[in-house]
């Protein structure tokens, strides 16, 4: 591809995408650009494949760099997180078994800290819970 078919191109994108790809400076435009992944993952979680992923990592990186440096969140294991989310939303184990296929016996394992997060487990809890999945490593 040449040079002025790059220029073209990066030209038409930054005029569309010019909030996603810029760094994230206040708290709306992280709202916004979180609002936009979950969106984005929403789409394209299930395909490992998908030719979005680098989108997808790009503004996983934005919003980690944004919470590192602005928001005041507490460090906390996979676990913790999940317990947290759960009794914030009044879900039961079983509520999260049949949204998300993870049985309660493994749900239950991974509540106490007693067994890890496989990297599917970690995909279908923050699709289920639209979180960053990093929240969950």
């Amino acid at each position: 591809m040449a040079i002025n078919q790059v220029l073209d191109l990066w030209q038409q994108l930054d005029t569309i995408a010019k909030p996603y790809l810029n760094p994230i400076e206040t708290k709306e435009q992280y709202q916004e650009t979180l609002s936009f992944f979950e969106e984005l993952w929403d789409k394209v979680a299930d395909n490992p494949n998908s030719p979005y992923g680098s989108l997808l990592q790009l503004l996983s990186d934005k919003l980690h760099a944004f919470e590192s440096t602005h928001l005041d969140l507490p460090e906390a294991r996979p676990h913790q997180v999940i317990s947290y989310l759960m009794q914030e939303r009044g879900l039961s184990q079983k509520d999260v078994e049949e949204a998300t296929g993870i049985y309660q016996s493994n749900l239950s394992q991974i509540l106490k800290g007693k067994r890890s997060l496989t990297t599917q487990h970690v995909k279908l809890l923050a699709s289920y819970f639209k979180i960053n999945p990093e929240a969950l490593l």
